[in-house]
């Protein structure tokens, strides 16, 4: 198969909890971001799984996965710890691919500081329970949450 002209990637970063009353809780780790448009327009605040698109034709989504991971939270992603949820054809030459990715299989300290890139304001990463998250994240991101939360037995 050959590539896709781009490709955007989707990490739903994940970790257990405290169990209240016994049920098992989950968090999910996310940013807000900010865009700006070309005539200087920002957007309003959107709650994202960390993510990005395809820098060239040639980056592989697995490679994709990783730089965008670490730009944007500055964890490493241990090799092949990263589960396919689902992809999504978004025109004929654009794949949207979401990834399940437990925490523990991650390295390095979470960014402490918000972050300018090309003209997004991002966050500091943050958790979020499982159990709130849905009300907030960014309406194109649900589809990765909800296959996540089926995959982890949330619901």
């Amino acid at each position: 198969m050959s590539p896709e002209k781009s490709h955007f990637v989707c990490a739903v970063i994940w970790r257990k909890a405290q169990s209240i009353n016994g049920i098992k809780a989950y968090e999910f780790l996310v940013i807000d971001s900010v865009s700006t448009d070309r005539v200087g327009r920002k957007s309003n605040r959107h709650v994202k799984f960390p993510g990005g698109m395809n820098r060239v034709r040639e980056e592989s989504v697995e490679l994709t996965l990783q730089r965008e991971v670490l730009e944007e939270t500055h964890l490493a992603l241990l090799p092949d710890m990263a589960t396919e949820l689902c992809r999504i054809q978004s025109g004929p030459d654009h794949t949207k691919y979401g990834f399940l990715v437990r925490f523990d299989d991650c390295r390095g300290r979470l960014r402490s500081e918000s972050l300018h890139d090309n003209g997004d304001e991002m966050s500091e990463p943050r958790w979020v329970p499982a159990d709130v998250l849905g009300r907030e994240l960014f309406e194109k991101h649900q589809p990765f949450f909800m296959e996540a939360c089926r995959r982890l037995g949330i619901f």
